[in-house]
């Protein structure tokens, strides 16, 4: 995994799901267009390089702004794992 945050959209087209371009952002932080070719957006997978699966504030943001899916990926040794949110229903939680 990098040491640097790397994501992208999943878009659904068709009944199947695609995978956008990468992007790399900072250390603590990536921008991924919600945007796809064709299609709906329907998920941003991104890593956490601290290895924290915890949603951070932006990505609430994100998943409540455009209803999508938010997926983090940690590196544990040799093993990614991916732990994905669904759009917080709750306009309270932050």
């Amino acid at each position: 995994m990098a040491e640097v945050e790397v994501g992208y959209i999943v878009c659904r087209s068709g009944g199947h799901l695609v995978r956008g371009n990468s992007h790399r952002g900072g250390k603590s932080n990536v921008s991924v267009p919600v945007r796809c070719p064709s299609g709906k957006p329907t998920a941003i997978v991104h890593n956490h390089p601290s290895n924290s699966p915890s949603l951070s504030r932006q990505d609430k943001i994100t998943a409540r702004t455009h209803n999508l899916v938010v997926c983090v990926q940690t590196k544990h040794g040799v093993k990614v794992r991916t732990k994905c949110y669904r759009p917080p229903s709750d306009s309270r939680e932050k």
